[in-house]
């Protein structure tokens, strides 16, 4: 796996491993767009949404693939870019992709937020935007998986199979990580129901 030495010096990691990581990751969120998406057609059929649940989705995803797990990967591409930058032509939108990721994910979270509290909030534009997020993530989830994937386990084979992680953002997963917190158990619960 990685090793570290003293302060100031690199941590190295296996880049076939950070790829592993960031597939499962992928899988997760997956996981949790289901229930995005399943809440948000329960809005749209008038029927009992789990508001809730919808508040946990979206907080976990503002505090973890967009502060962490979309940052990996564009160290990732910025190591490839540098390594073999041929592998790298057509991604300089990777970095864009990932803060519009963010502002579509702050902004639904806070109208979530906003029904949670008891506002005034249109209901259909909840619905709207969580499925232009839901949609925007999976596609891009698909993109990188049949793109860049590909093109960093090409990088492997040529060589370069470790990367220097020590700056790197070394935040656990609170959902899907090996402590689970308890924010979250009913999440992780429904996840694993999803």
């Amino acid at each position: 796996m990685g090793t570290q030495g003293t302060k100031g010096q690199c941590m190295q990691n296996d880049v076939a491993s950070i790829l592993a990581n960031l597939r499962q990751e992928h899988r997760n969120m997956t996981r949790l767009l289901n229930l995005l998406e399943r809440e948000s057609n329960r809005i749209e059929a008038e029927q009992d949404a789990d508001i809730e649940l919808m508040q946990d989705v979206m907080h976990y995803m503002t505090v973890y693939p967009d502060a962490v797990h979309h940052p990996k990967e564009d160290r990732i591409y910025a190591e490839l870019k540098k390594i073999r930058p041929e592998l790298s032509e057509g991604f300089s939108r990777i970095t864009l992709d990932h803060h519009a990721i963010a502002e579509q994910g702050m902004q639904l979270r806070n109208d979530i937020e906003l029904i949670q509290a008891g506002a005034m909030v249109k209901r259909k534009a909840v619905v709207r935007d969580a499925l232009r997020y839901a949609n925007t993530l999976r596609n891009h989830m698909q993109w990188e998986e049949l793109d860049l994937f590909r093109r960093i386990e090409e990088m492997i084979k040529s060589g370069h199979r470790h990367l220097d992680t020590a700056d790197w953002p070394h935040i656990a997963d609170p959902v899907f990580g090996p402590q689970l917190e308890d924010r979250f158990r009913r999440l992780f619960d429904r996840a694993g129901r999803a």
